[in-house]
């Protein structure tokens, strides 16, 4: 990339640069890194409900060809994208609300438990934050630098959570489907959703 890097930009260079820290982190700890992909899965299949956005596929001619054949969804496939995107932010700072204020008085293995689930709901809303991002700037075309270095951290973050079978993460995903919205909760979940592969842009 250039020498010069907009704000904008610098914000999503660090958040990949955070995140994929976070998820090779937790890569090493295989409870919690099923955990993880738990968390990731389940607000995929409550964000599908929630708001009729599939986040594997946010790319404008595919969202506009499915708006075509199932048009009774509220609002176009980019403003859905826009309030997907939006409600992941949303869920980010929510979690790292609940990190960062005084601790409750209650056991030490509660708070732990309510401190690592948060931490789990943040990190899994990042990474389809920048899954989301990733193929709309590069759907866009008006920065191919940055498209090129989500896409490829992306990649590097959905390499490791390939790892985990959709057999493996079904407990995890049923323990956080309903933490994201209110009265939402996907049960059951489709395991052929899982995982997402961003090199070759379609299902496992």
């Amino acid at each position: 990339m250039s020498e010069y890097i907009s704000d904008d930009d610098r914000f999503w260079l660090d958040t990949m640069e955070d995140t994929i820290s976070i998820v090779r982190m937790t890569f090493s700890d295989r409870a919690l890194f099923l955990m993880l992909s738990g968390a990731v899965f389940a607000l995929h299949q409550d964000m599908l409900k929630a708001r009729g956005v599939d986040m594997r596929t946010t790319d404008v001619p595919s969202g506009v060809a499915l708006d075509t054949m199932v048009p009774h969804k509220p609002g176009t496939f980019p403003e859905r994208v826009r309030s997907t995107m939006n409600a992941l932010y949303d869920i980010d700072d929510t979690s790292l609300d609940l990190l960062q204020q005084q601790r409750p008085a209650q056991t030490e293995q509660t708070y732990q438990s309510h401190a690592v689930s948060a931490r789990m709901r943040s990190t899994a809303a990042r990474v389809w934050l920048l899954t989301t991002y990733a193929t709309v700037v590069e759907a866009l075309g008006t920065k191919p630098s940055l498209a090129t270095i989500l896409n490829l951290g992306v990649s590097n973050m959905w390499m490791m959570l390939g790892a985990v079978g959709a057999d493996d993460l079904r407990e995890n995903a049923n323990f956080f489907t309903g933490t994201y919205f209110t009265g939402v909760r996907s049960k059951p979940m489709n395991p052929k959703h899982w995982p997402y592969r961003p090199e070759v842009g379609e299902l496992a």
